[in-house]
């Protein structure tokens, strides 16, 4: 093939790709402000108008149906825009959806991405962007302010880095971020740490680096994680009104829930029972030469990995973690 006809096809898959596009906007924009100014979907408000009150300084969101993570994006936009124009309630819907529409377009184009890395081939990844546009599932939930679709978004990228290269840095702080994303968006994205587990341990590792780890590294890693859990059982014990006190001084009516204390009762035995479990473990890993195996569960780059995609989630959803019995 001559440079002349692959330039030609690379005009004619660019030019397809715009037309595609195009299509996945407009499908999913149609009709946009259909139903407004009614709560025409059961879900709408409590990103909408919960976002626009945090925009305007209460930065708790007072619901936790869902994590805050959309509502803080839409709480951004809402507060960058009032700075241009006076914001109605039917704005404040509209700008929404439209933020969909953004992810479900971007979610056309990640498709079409991963199927052409997928396949090694650009006319397979314009067939899936073509399948995506016109996927009416997807077209439907572009048309409401809802989670849903930048989930969809959020998953799918981290499940694309996971597949592309997991041995290269790059693509692991790409899932790493996108599963943060994903999480603060819905809890049920919690589900993406199995895969993302899984490629660590069967992908990203390489045999030739665990064939290198030593009994005394993985032991050390085993007494480590046991030490913390018996030591957060003893401090959890120790300081168990202060830490109670400190807790109740965070909620917004100084006020912890029954089922707080339950909880804090449980994680102090859960502590105590998996320090216990973790030094069993040191025995049975004494007299279990597979060291490899070991080393794969125990390798600490996942769960470095996972602490900051935990992190990403408590940026921006700090307040679930302290009042999320409560709604508004």
């Amino acid at each position: 093939m001559n440079i002349n006809t692959i330039r030609k096809e690379k005009n004619l898959l660019f030019l397809l790709w715009l037309i595609t596009l195009g299509i996945a906007v407009y499908l999913r924009s149609v009709n946009l402000n259909f139903g407004l100014p009614q709560r025409l979907h059961p879900d709408e408000w409590s990103q909408v108008e919960v976002a626009w009150r945090m925009a305007n300084g209460d930065w708790n969101p007072h619901f936790f149906r869902y994590p805050a993570g959309h509502m803080t994006l839409l709480a951004a936009i809402y507060f960058i825009w009032s700075f241009f124009s006076h914001l109605e309630l039917f704005n404040l819907y509209l700008a929404a959806r439209w933020v969909s529409v953004l992810f479900g377009t971007l979610s056309v184009v990640l498709a079409g991405v991963w199927a052409s890395r997928l396949w090694k081939n650009n006319w397979a990844g314009l067939t899936a962007g073509l399948f995506a546009a016109f996927s009416w599932t997807w077209i439907e939930q572009s048309h409401y302010a809802v989670v849903d679709t930048p989930l969809m978004f959020w998953s799918g990228l981290v499940l694309f880095a996971l597949s592309e290269s997991p041995n290269k840095a790059g693509w692991q702080w790409l899932a790493t971020l996108a599963l943060g994303f994903a999480v603060a968006n819905k809890y049920t994205a919690a589900l993406l740490f199995i895969p993302f587990f899984i490629s660590f341990w069967f992908e990203i590792l390489p045999e030739n680096s665990l064939s290198q780890a030593s009994h005394r590294w993985v032991i050390g890693i085993l007494s480590s994680i046991g030490l913390i859990n018996l030591g957060l059982f003893t401090g959890l014990g120790i300081w168990q009104n202060e830490i109670l006190h400190w807790a109740t001084s965070l909620t917004s009516d100084n006020h912890l829930e029954k089922e707080y204390l339950n909880l804090y009762s449980q994680l102090t035995a859960l502590n105590g029972l998996t320090g216990i479990l973790f030094f069993a473990l040191i025995g049975a890993l004494l007299r279990w030469q597979n060291w490899k195996v070991w080393a794969r569960l125990f390798h600490p780059k996942p769960y470095f990995l996972l602490l900051i995609a935990l992190g990403v989630f408590v940026l921006l959803s700090p307040f679930t973690l302290i009042e999320w019995r409560q709604s508004a």
